[in-house]
């Protein structure tokens, strides 16, 4: 008995470890809403993705033939739009301004909430399953 125990103990580690580094596998780098505010003023961004709080500047410059992407979050309720415009910012690209940037907001619906949850769940899952288990 305590040997499978032993052998439980490992498989719910490596998975664990399987977990944090798929999850860990996003090669956009994050920088504060700030620097992408400065970006987009000296013409850098041509693109910024909104999907909830969450920002994704796509620059003009490329890396390794696909467009350099740097994400950001801001604060809950913010609008963003009308906190561009306020700092000068045009919101289409097609202008003559230097510091335009075209504006696109995705939908955060879907899977996505309730997949988080089921995976923030398994942990308590296994746990009761285990703990079934044994009283058996």
């Amino acid at each position: 008995m305590r040997n499978g125990f032993i052998w439980l103990l490992v498989v719910v580690a490596a998975i664990a470890i399987g977990v944090a580094f798929l999850r860990g596998g996003d090669s956009k780098e994050e920088v504060p809403f700030g620097q992408i505010v400065q970006d987009i003023k000296q013409g850098r961004i041509n693109t910024l993705e909104v999907d909830g709080r969450d920002i994704t500047a796509i620059y003009h410059q490329q890396v390794q033939g696909q467009p350099l992407q740097r994400t950001s979050k801001v604060a809950e309720n913010t609008d963003i739009a009308t906190f561009l415009r306020s700092e000068g910012i045009a919101l289409s690209s097609t202008g003559t301004q230097a510091n335009a940037v075209n504006l696109e907001f995705k939908d955060g619906g879907g899977l996505g909430p309730w997949l988080g949850l089921l995976l923030n769940l398994f942990p308590f899952l296994l746990f009761g399953a285990f703990l079934l288990l044994i009283m058996r």
